[in-house]
């Protein structure tokens, strides 16, 4: 699993020289080859998630990327990441239509209320076999610090 956020930017996509070491760096992508690219808050890297989504398409729906190692070296690489994106933005802020469509899943995810959160924890809690209480009065303070 490869985790980026806002320390994303468009050259850690592509095949990097290091000329200290003469070594050719692998981008995020072939490195998260067989597993999990997630892009975290997507919409504050240094550069327009269009131009993200852009360089995404071959690779998403082809699972083949085409890199460059150098001015004559371009060679094709499986793409088989599974690739997330997270965002707390309006994902209609961030592409259009036709990206959105290529994306296959779509999840929202909204704060728990109280007590399914009280009720997640204390399955938690059973399932580790560790004692949970939850006491009426710090139930209802919980409930209006998480009203406000």
């Amino acid at each position: 699993m490869i985790i980026v956020g806002g320390e994303l930017t468009e050259d850690m996509l592509d095949v990097q020289f290091n000329s200290s070491t003469a070594e050719f760096i692998a981008p995020l992508q072939m490195k998260a080859n067989g597993g999990v690219l997630v892009i975290d808050d997507l919409g504050r890297q240094r550069f327009l998630p269009q131009r993200l989504f852009d360089r995404w398409i071959v690779p998403l729906e082809q699972k083949v990327d085409y890199l460059n190692a150098g001015v004559e070296a371009r060679f094709a690489t499986p793409c088989d990441a599974v690739i997330v994106f997270s965002t707390n933005l309006e994902p209609t802020e961030l592409a259009d239509d036709a990206v959105l469509r290529r994306l296959g899943y779509k999840i929202e995810l909204r704060p728990l209320s109280v007590d399914l959160y009280f009720r997640v924890w204390s399955s938690v809690c059973d399932e580790m076999h560790v004692a949970f209480e939850q006491s009426p009065a710090q139930l209802r303070a919980d409930q209006n610090v998480s009203r406000l």
